[in-house]
């Protein structure tokens, strides 16, 4: 966010663009890095989304400083057993298996702002336009982006704190605001909604430890197909 031009991913215009070429059960997701700008600052960028899609939701990319904005021209439906068989699809559980995602439920999981409460966010700010980039301005004088040299120096300070401090704040600003994605599921099998719910507020504790894998690994795994136990993480069955 603190690279000139990068802001222009994030205007009303670009979502735009981005919702013309959309078929009508499209979905339009874009990444944003949490913390690098003040707070109102990130909000303009939510809102842009929000004024183009305001079927939007928030999820939360594993375990990171980042967020991952989702919008739809419909409302958000989820067929929960459609979701759960392609997670067993063979490149997929490679990729969730790298990526330390248990199963369905885990998945589910990183869901933070349903639509009211990404609504509730916005209200107030202007959006983030192409003639009105001034986060290209102010995100490098904010110690979240290392003013301009990355989130991750160490160097940078200020009296808030360090820049991966600041980060490491906003997330826990968002995550302690989570909504329940459970309305937004359907198809559930033979499982009630409050069974699904409670497997998925279970599911939030799991940790996320990093599972390095070595260019030799990746490439039997990617060769054999996905060996979930012998790799990371195994399945739950419940």
């Amino acid at each position: 966010m603190f690279t000139a031009g990068v802001v222009n991913l994030y205007t009303r215009e670009f979502y735009e663009q981005a919702r013309a070429h959309l078929a009508p059960d499209g979905v339009m997701m874009i990444w944003l890095p949490t913390g690098n700008m003040a707070l109102d600052d990130e909000r303009q960028m939510f809102r842009a989304m929000w004024e183009v899609f305001p079927h939007a939701t928030l999820w939360w990319q594993l375990n990171s400083g980042c967020g991952l904005l989702v919008g739809t021209p419909e409302p958000l439906r989820i067929d929960y057993q459609r979701l759960k068989a392609h997670m067993t699809e063979a490149r997929v559980d490679q990729d969730l298996t790298i990526a330390g995602v248990r199963d369905v439920d885990h998945l589910l999981s990183f869901f933070v702002f349903d639509e009211a409460a990404f609504t509730d966010f916005v209200r107030g700010v202007p959006p983030t336009t192409d003639d009105r980039t001034v986060i290209d301005f102010t995100a490098p004088r904010f110690v979240g982006s290392g003013f301009g040299l990355g989130q991750f120096t160490a160097s940078v300070s200020a009296p808030e704190g360090t820049s991966s401090r600041i980060v490491g704040q906003r997330q826990a600003y968002y995550l302690q605001q989570r909504r329940s994605v459970v309305p937004y599921l359907f198809d559930l099998g033979s499982d009630s909604p409050e069974t699904v719910g409670t497997r998925i507020a279970e599911s939030v504790k799991l940790p996320l430890p990093p599972r390095p894998f070595t260019e030799t690994e990746w490439r039997a795994m990617r060769a054999d197909g996905p060996a979930r136990a012998s790799w990371s993480w195994t399945r739950r069955t419940s």
